[in-house]
């Protein structure tokens, strides 16, 4: 999955990047945080993933953005650690 995601950010391809990025996953991860009872809700986790996806192509796609911050935000948002 990284060196997928690596490789779209060197391209800046944000359609290439996405199918490399597993929104579902992150957004329940996110809702774990916040509360597990919400995690439990399927439509709140496909609500959350598609608001993440969004969110995710919206700011990839500022302009300006170099393809070093392209790299980083892309793997920050996919690496960063729950907390426990």
């Amino acid at each position: 999955m990284i060196l997928c995601l690596e490789d779209a950010c060197r391209r800046k391809n944000i359609e290439s990047a996405c199918i490399c990025k597993n929104f579902m996953i992150e957004g329940t991860l996110k809702l774990l945080d916040l509360d597990p009872n919400l995690a439990r809700d399927p439509e709140l986790r496909k609500k959350n993933a598609l608001l993440l996806e969004r969110t995710y192509r919206k700011t990839t796609r500022s302009p300006g953005l170099t393809l070093r911050a392209w790299k980083v935000f892309s793997l920050t948002v996919s690496l960063t650690p729950t907390a426990s």
